[in-house]
């Protein structure tokens, strides 16, 4: 399969004024930030439209250009939104707009979709258009009109890692031989190496990982280690992601395994996490024409214990049934299957024991507050992650303290909350 995500840029309506930058068809410098080598594609039939690729990719050969009959399609279904646009009066017939589009384009796409319509001047366009292409079999494009949309929406990321030390496994030496290897690269030295990474390309941040090195051999107190990243895209500023990154680059440039390195360096190489798995799929009252369905707090332990080992196939299987905790939820009659991350730090090992005061009450009960404060906080973030998670996909909006994660081709609304990341299952996962 090959997928296309970019945005297109329309020369008339970009704006000239210094730090300000059009509702629709113009790219902010920001964004462009979002990709470390985002692609640049005009056609000479479409002339005052831009195409910048943040992601072109084939799944088995990676990252490619643009197929040049891609190029001139995407260029033309946008200048045909904009045609349709300055040709009709708002509030636009949405139907009628998308089924012009359809209508104009059915020989080279499928499966048209628009985003919601924002607003510049007397005309209004799409923050968003995708489909899948008839013109480059098996494509996916997915293309942005709107900056803000994009750079809410937009889910891809790269990070680059640099390495505290010149050769990784001198991390596995002496006390001496590792005070020696840390102290050629000081962190203003780190910080040369890192805008030498940059290789003029303007990463969207700039974050240091600092986590404590263990020596397992001696007596000795533990090192503080500097993890510079570099990131490309808002979607890799998450804990999650960075410590990924850093797992894969080390394992690919040390002659050590992971679980050698998650000795000496744990924080860094385990991951302290809960996986929720809502029971989306247990109905008590099922969805009605003009009613939301309510869900079943009723749980079969045995029944529980096989669906969690079905749909965490990441975690071994026997580690499961032992380390799972159930518990009804106030939202909608929800119970949720809780279990502990395998690599879970001391102290924060057993959900049971994080949330001992948990109660599956309601925010406006009045025994709310008898719980602790940070069970209060974490409740409060797990009951709108809930809400978000009933119809979360791919290009759902969420608020910039959450992130999506997939595990296993599955799709997770993620929070990072006291060091701990909370990954709760979308409903989308058991359609």
């Amino acid at each position: 399969m090959y997928v296309l995500k970019g945005f297109v840029q329309i020369q008339d309506f970009i704006s000239n004024v210094p730090t300000v930058v059009a509702p629709v068809g113009e790219m902010s410098t920001w964004s462009l930030t979002y990709s470390r080598s985002p692609g640049d594609y005009t056609h000479s039939d479409v002339p005052g439209y831009r195409l910048i690729s943040m992601l072109s990719k084939d799944s088995g050969t990676g990252a490619i250009a643009v197929p040049p009959t891609l190029v001139y399609d995407v260029l033309t279904v946008v200048r045909s939104l904009v045609v349709y646009a300055q040709g009709h009066f708002l509030p636009y017939t949405l139907d009628d707009f998308r089924a012009t589009i359809i209508a104009t384009y059915k020989s080279s796409i499928d499966r048209f979709l628009m985003g919601p319509l924002v607003t510049v001047g007397d005309i209004a366009l799409p923050e968003y258009v995708e489909w899948a292409s008839v013109s480059v079999p098996d494509a996916k494009v997915r293309i942005w009109l709107a900056d803000e949309a994009f750079a809410r929406q937009y889910d891809e990321y790269e990070i680059t890692v640099i390495p505290p030390v010149s050769v990784l496994d001198d991390l596995f030496g002496n006390p001496a031989k590792v005070y020696q290897a840390l102290a050629e690269w000081p962190i203003n030295a780190l910080m040369v190496r890192v805008q030498d990474a940059k290789q003029a390309y303007p990463e969207t941040f700039t974050r240091v990982m600092s986590h404590p090195y263990i020596f397992t051999d001696v007596d000795t107190p533990p090192l503080t280690v500097h993890w510079p990243v570099l990131i490309y895209g808002r979607e890799g500023d998450y804990i999650d992601a960075i410590k990924e990154a850093i797992n894969q680059y080390v394992l690919e440039h040390s002659a050590h395994s992971h679980d050698e390195w998650a000795v000496r360096s744990p924080e860094l190489f385990k991951r302290t996490e809960f996986m929720i798995l809502p029971r989306w799929d247990r109905y008590s009252i099922p969805d009605l024409a003009v009613e939301t369905g309510l869900y079943s707090s009723l749980v079969d332990p045995m029944e529980t214990v096989a669906f969690a080992q079905r749909e965490l196939t990441f975690y071994p299987s026997a580690w499961i049934p032992t380390h799972l905790t159930l518990t009804p939820h106030p939202y909608k009659g929800l119970s949720l299957c809780i279990v502990d991350g395998p690599d879970n730090l001391p102290g924060k090992a057993a959900f049971r024991t994080l949330f001992p005061d948990y109660l599956a009450i309601a925010t406006t009960s009045l025994d709310f507050n008898r719980m602790q404060l940070e069970t209060r906080e974490w409740l409060l973030k797990l009951n709108e992650m809930l809400i978000f998670c009933e119809t979360l996909n791919d290009y759902t909006v969420i608020p910039e303290y959450y992130r999506k994660v997939r595990r296993a081709n599955k799709l997770y609304l993620a929070y990072m909350h006291q060091g701990v990341n909370y990954l709760v299952a979308a409903k989308s996962n058991y359609s």
